[in-house]
């Protein structure tokens, strides 16, 4: 009796199976962009498919009479090709396979897109895996058929690499030549940064027509004594009147028009708002990388807004729709001069109004800033009021009983809406002010922290996937009729590091050293390029000079040019046509790259911050591993706070210590960790100088696991704080507590 012939694994039409079943899926996403060029851009993807199981192919060859290495190959591909199926599921909600920055984003990651995606694209994309593995294994079971499988991965490798060649960027747009395990390998390879550099804020080589046209100030009657900040989240410049928009849309800007100043070439330096908040509030560019300012700079000694303002007896507070919790935003926020900081979660009324995972309703903030601004104890006092609107957040939900007049059947309808509540609610303020006699007194400003897409070009949805135009160009409208006898436009470039000492500029208040930004209504004003970037799912940077945008991959080096002036809709990459721009810009955009991670990382830091010391002041009457400073996931959402662990039924656990300045707001809050594993609820007694100050009360339900409560004002710098935390558990289980000041 003969020996059986070793015979192959299976591993290679294993993972094949896998690539093809989630590009089948991935093209059909696509498809209707576009389907020449989508299926160009399948073919391109052949490519890193066709290496890879070649490789798999070679192993399992070598590996042919060694079957427990035969098996583990098996294993391998399998797993390969599950990961690629599964990868659809991404790919259908963010336009991409798992890239090492969406990791890097994870606990800020917005997963109601995943919870709202259909399953039924990746329970396709498994099944069709199951059945080409189970096909082809039984096809390959002859020699002469895996000699020809071999054949077709060669063509199909060599298929792909001419597609990469001939790309000139639009291949690359749809996606389609991302292989799942290609792409999150390749996302961890270091920036190709070799080459030229050339300042990037040096004066622009191709300042825009009209750059240089004086802007028209009025200052016979005075200079505004209060500001109103509106940083509008996610309205692109397109939907706004004054800069192109349909005026249904923002009739309440499009009423203010003859006392307007409006900036037509003005742009997000990256479509992220975090990254907004930094630069507008600082006057410095963004760190050009995924992390956010508000945790790798967070005690950045910034020149900021509202300390330059109070410095200058100014009163400021900041509003906030949405919570301060996502991406951290009170590690920066916090101790830069704002008397008061609310968000949805500490709003002292929450219960009124409708909340949902994301915020508040924005009528909340605009009520309680008008309040704020009459009962300051000098109402005579100026002010700045900064207000952080949550519409129009994706997915572009409003409080019930909002009139939709677009319709809802589409998300750019309902994201319309959404546009038009926030104009409506900026129109709020501005008639709060004119009640109060303040209208002539007081400068508005109406700013987009960053476009929003609709797929005009492929995968482009939301705002921080791409650079292109959608993305990044934002509305800015400054508005008094004090300082502006008629509507004027703009043709100055303006990015968010430009909006601080332009704010400064026209309230007559001296700039303060450090700002890297320039005011946009200067006799010297000097045209300069605008750096871009964002950084997920994956990398990616640019320049904007004139007529002239540029944009690069900085992993594999890829580049787009656009002439914005022939091509507003950046469909035609002309790097190959003008190499010699392509240079200049790429040269100023290493050196932006260079030079800003440099400046901010070397810019010092205004010392311990306040969750810093009040671990100190707790850890002194406990042992200092009971409160550590950690960031945990609670209320699904990252964030960082003191952890401690509260002992089973029994005493309550007590934090005390002297703080100064007293803390405005605590917030308790149970771990996803904690209220995952289930128990009884625990309870947060506050004492600020002997006073019960707030009882808060969380428990398991996503709800009320998280309880946040604004604290009377302290009649002293300084006071004791007292914590009791208590729960009948039987276990004992984490929570977060955090303070500001």
């Amino acid at each position: 009796m003969g020996q059986d012939p070793p015979r192959p694994s299976p591993a290679p039409v294993i993972v094949a199976a896998g690539f093809v079943a989630a590009k089948l899926i991935a093209l059909a996403a696509v498809i209707t962009h576009g389907p020449v060029w989508a299926l160009a851009a399948f073919a391109c993807g052949f490519a890193p498919d066709a290496a890879l199981v070649l490789a798999l192919a070679l192993a399992a060859h070598l590996a042919r009479r060694r079957r427990p290495l035969r098996g583990m190959i098996t294993v391998v591909g399998a797993l390969l090709a599950a990961y690629a199926a599964l990868n659809v599921y991404l790919v259908w909600a963010y336009g991409s396979p798992l890239t090492p920055a969406m990791l890097r984003y994870a606990g800020d990651a917005d997963l109601s897109l995943l919870v709202r995606t259909p399953l039924l694209a990746t329970a396709f994309a498994l099944a069709i895996t199951a059945l080409l593995a189970l096909v082809g294994v039984r096809a390959l079971a002859q020699p002469a058929r895996r000699r020809a499988a071999a054949v077709v991965a060669a063509v199909l490798l060599t298929l792909g690499a001419l597609s990469h060649a001939v790309d000139d960027g639009r291949l690359s747009a749809y996606g389609l030549e991302r292989n799942a395990v290609a792409t999150f390998v390749l996302g961890l390879l270091p920036e190709k940064t070799a080459g030229a550099r050339a300042r990037f804020d040096a004066p622009s080589v191709n300042p825009p027509p009209g750059a240089s046209a004086p802007v028209p100030v009025r200052l016979e009657g005075g200079r505004p004594r209060h500001v109103v900040l509106w940083l509008a989240e996610s309205t692109a410049a397109r939907f706004v009147s004054l800069t192109g928009g349909d005026p249904r849309i923002t009739p309440v800007l499009e009423s203010l028009r003859p006392h307007t100043l409006t900036f037509e070439s003005y742009r997000a330096n990256s479509p992220v708002s975090a990254k907004a908040i930094f630069s507008v509030l600082c006057g410095l560019y963004p760190l050009p990388e995924a992390r956010f300012e508000t945790r790798a700079l967070p005690r950045i000694a910034c020149p900021s807004l509202p300390e330059t303002l109070v410095g200058a007896g100014y009163d400021a507070a900041l509003f906030h729709g949405g919570y301060f919790a996502f991406t951290d935003k009170l590690a920066l926020l916090s101790e830069r001069g704002f008397q008061v900081l609310m968000d949805g979660e500490s709003a002292p009324d929450r219960e009124r109004w409708f909340t949902n995972g994301w915020g508040i309703d924005d009528a909340a903030i605009v009520e309680h800033g008008l309040a704020w601004l009459a009962q300051r104890p000098d109402p005579g006092r100026p002010s700045l009021s900064v207000y952080v609107p949550l519409y129009p957040h994706y997915e572009y939900f409003l409080p019930p009983g909002v009139p939709e007049p677009f319709g809802t059947a589409t998300l750019l309808q309902r994201y319309q809406n959404g546009v038009h509540y926030t104009d409506a609610l900026f129109g709020r303020v501005v008639e709060g002010y004119r009640a109060r006699g303040l209208l002539d007194d007081t400068l508005f400003v109406f700013v987009g922290d960053h476009g929003e897409a609709f797929g005009e070009h492929a995968r482009n949805q939301l705002h921080g996937v791409f650079l292109y135009e959608e993305n990044v160009r934002a509305p800015l409208v400054f508005y008094s009729p004090r300082l502006f006898a008629q509507a004027t436009t703009s043709a100055r470039p303006g990015s968010h590091a430009d909006l601080l000492p332009t704010i400064l500029d026209l309230l007559g208040v001296p700039a303060p050293a450090g700002l890297q930004g320039q005011t946009l209504v200067g006799a010297d004003f000097v045209p300069r390029p605008t750096p871009l970037g964002t950084w997920y799912p994956d990398a990616l940077l640019g320049m904007v000079d004139g007529d002239w945008k540029y944009l690069r991959a900085p992993t594999s080096g890829a580049e787009q040019l656009f002439h914005l002036g022939r091509d507003p809709l950046e469909r035609v990459n002309v790097a190959a046509q003008h190499p010699d721009v392509a240079d200049a810009l790429r040269a100023r955009t290493l050196d932006w790259v260079d030079r800003q991670r440099e400046l901010l990382r070397s810019t010092p830091t205004k010392g311990d911050g306040y969750l810093e010391r009040a671990q100190a002041a707790f850890s002194a009457a406990a042992p200092k591993s009971a409160v550590t400073l950690a960031s945990e996931r609670v209320f699904n959402m990252e964030r960082r706070c003191l952890r401690v662990r509260v002992p089973a039924a029994g005493a309550p656990l007590v934090l005390e210590g002297s703080l100064t300045p007293p803390p405005r707001v605590v917030g308790v809050g149970l771990t996803d960790r904690a209220r995952f594993g289930k128990g009884a609820p625990v309870s947060a007694r506050v004492l600020v100088a002997g006073d019960e100050a707030a009882l808060l009360t969380i428990d398991d339900r996503f709800e009320s696991c998280s309880r946040v409560r604004s604290l009377p004002p302290a009649p002293a710098p300084e006071a004791t704080v007292r914590i009791e935390l208590t729960s009948a558990d039987a276990r004992g289980r984490d929570v977060c507590v955090w303070l500001f000041p």
